[in-house]
């Protein structure tokens, strides 16, 4: 049994109405819905399907990250760089690919559920992303420093100085 839906709704942008055509054929996936052509399928598809494998391999990866650098005897500033980083990549995963993922699986917009809950998770996804970006550049800057000035490096930056 092939059933076929036609969708038509007119579309205006500026003075030009245009009427777009949605068509579906699909007798087992008729709770989703579908864009428009092969590349909209595909579309679909693909964020209903790569985001929770990116969530689960990232959040496995970041937290046995996590345990390693909690297990060592003395924590470096590299280390605590590179701590801050996979909280900060797993707060990223959690705030922003998550809402898309939610968004194209469920038809669910969770930042419309609430006018403080979505400034906080945009908050959140762009305080993630960047203080990730800005945590790979102190991490860059500090091995170039100590492959520069191998010396100075570890008479400035150690625990009696700091102290």
């Amino acid at each position: 049994m092939d059933s076929t839906t036609t969708l038509a709704r007119n579309v205006t942008s500026g003075n030009v109405t245009e009427q777009e055509t949605f068509n579906t054929t699909s007798p087992n996936m008729t709770e989703w819905s579908f864009p428009v052509g092969y590349y909209g399928n595909t579309r679909a598809l693909l964020w209903r399907v790569i985001p929770p494998i990116i969530m689960t391999v990232g959040t496995i990866g970041n937290t046995m990250t996590v345990l390693v650098l909690l297990h060592q005897q003395k924590m470096t500033s590299t280390a605590l760089f590179l701590f801050a980083l996979a909280i900060s990549d797993t707060l990223t995963l959690f705030s922003g690919l998550l809402t898309g993922w939610v968004m194209f699986t469920w038809d669910l917009d969770i930042r419309l559920l609430s006018n403080p809950g979505c400034k906080t998770l945009v908050y959140m996804t762009y305080c993630s992303i960047h203080l990730s970006t800005w945590l790979i550049v102190a991490v860059t800057l500090e091995r170039t420093a100590c492959v520069l000035f191998p010396h100075k490096v570890r008479l400035g930056c150690s625990h009696e100085t700091l102290g």
